[in-house]
């Protein structure tokens, strides 16, 4: 039931990206969705296909237009952020390490939605540098 509700509330998290980004982009109703691989890419294919299934179905009974969403998988965990702050994908999911990465990079970069578990953050950090550092 735990991978349920996870299961449900990416797919939550995934139709607000995605209702975001066909509002900006009003005419581009294919879309790729960026992940790097932190498992096989048959694993990460297995992991995000079916929820990336649902969203297209979802948005294009939205729509009433056909939607298309291909994945693409960077092979390393630089090429991920790199596609996403060179405009290689639309959206992508990125851990908060990856984002202040890609935030650096490029200031356009924002956050549109983070996954929670009963309305708390899911991931806890601490981002830490040398007392020095500037």
């Amino acid at each position: 039931m735990h991978n349920k509700n996870n299961n449900r509330r990416f797919v939550s998290l995934c139709v607000s990206v995605m209702l975001f980004l066909t509002t900006t982009h009003a005419t581009a109703l294919s879309l790729s969705f960026g992940v790097y691989t932190a498992d096989s890419p048959t694993t990460v294919v297995t992991q995000f296909r079916p929820v990336l299934n649902v969203i297209e179905k979802r948005l294009a009974a939205l729509l009433n237009e056909p939607v298309s969403i291909k994945m693409q998988i960077a092979p390393t965990y630089e090429q991920g952020v790199n596609d996403l702050v060179n405009g290689r994908v639309d959206f992508a999911r990125q851990g908060p390490a990856s984002y202040v990465a890609a935030k650096q990079t490029n200031a356009q970069i924002a956050i549109l939605a983070m996954e929670s578990q009963k309305g708390q953050k899911r991931f806890k950090g601490v981002i830490c540098v040398a007392e020095q550092s500037p």
